[in-house]
């Protein structure tokens, strides 16, 4: 067994979740920087009974590497920790704090620091291209696995194929469209380091922006206002560019059925949002490069 042994209780449901399941990451890291303790002599022990989720994979390739991860559902006998670090919930995170925040709306170190040891981990790759910005563009679709049962998905888009066509006509830029659902959590890793700008509706997904390079923006798209400052905060903290647009005609070009809700994108509206990211990136990564 390893050295030092974390104890990680998470919540019911949200170890699928890409936000949440970002918080239970976030809160071991800070917990393994305050015992300065090294990964390499770190066994993860999971203290719920939660079936196997698409992202458990972090918990090894990041911080486990003393021994494997260690389910206590599979566990047949006891275990001795004689050093023993208990990960807080995530739920105590400060990405989930209700609290005013409008004195920390800047680039954090610690955020930069957790990045870059996942950036280690996973061998990210930013894109060196000066002369053309790389976006990646996240949708949003029902889905089903043997993992997670997602037939009914909010905020998806109506009319995805007339805002991306609207998006390739901006000079300078390239666009690739995914669903991360259907992407190993190492491949949905290395398409946010690897592209300069992500748009989406809003959704766990957009956490990816963390692993964006530091001139990197994320256009967040809502539909409706008020769904929460979860992503903006993400964006300052990474020290990245952010826009937010909301559907300026709720609860019109807004339907829900069976499958989900979706949104009608009035791309006039939409498309300045984009361009001043892409303006704004450009100088961002001309900087970085000088």
């Amino acid at each position: 067994s390893a050295e030092v042994t974390v104890f990680v209780s998470r919540e019911k449901g949200e170890h699928v979740n890409m936000y949440h399941t970002l918080t239970d990451w976030y809160m071991a890291w800070q917990a393994l920087r305050v015992v300065e303790v090294e990964y390499t002599s770190v066994q993860i022990v999971l203290l719920d009974a939660h079936s196997e989720g698409p992202l458990d994979g972090f918990w090894n390739q990041v911080f486990s590497k003393g021994s494997p991860i260690l389910r206590s559902s599979e566990m047949k006998y006891p275990i001795l920790a004689p050093k023993a670090v208990w990960s807080p919930p995530g739920y105590s995170n400060i990405l989930l704090g209700k609290n005013n925040w409008e004195d920390c709306m800047k680039p954090m170190r610690m955020m930069e620091a957790f990045v870059a040891d996942v950036d280690d981990a996973y061998n990210g790759v930013h894109s060196q291209q000066q002369n053309e910005l790389k976006i990646l563009f996240i949708s949003r679709r029902p889905y089903q696995t043997d993992m997670v049962d997602h037939k009914f998905v909010g905020r998806q888009l109506d009319n995805q194929d007339s805002v991306i066509q609207k998006i390739k006509e901006i000079e300078d830029v390239s666009i690739s469209v995914v669903d991360f659902a259907h992407m190993p959590l190492k491949d949905q890793i290395h398409s946010a380091a690897g592209h300069d700008i992500m748009i989406g509706m809003h959704g766990a997904a957009l956490s990816h922006c963390l692993w964006m390079p530091s001139w990197g923006g994320l256009v967040e798209m809502g539909s409706r206002a008020n769904l929460g400052v979860f992503f903006h905060k993400i964006a300052l903290w990474a020290g990245i560019h952010y826009e937010n647009w909301v559907n300026p005609h709720y609860p019109k070009q807004y339907r829900k059925d069976q499958s989900g809700d979706y949104t009608h994108v009035d791309l006039d509206s939409f498309i300045p949002y984009v361009q001043r990211t892409v303006d704004a990136v450009k100088e961002r990564k001309k900087a970085a490069f000088r």
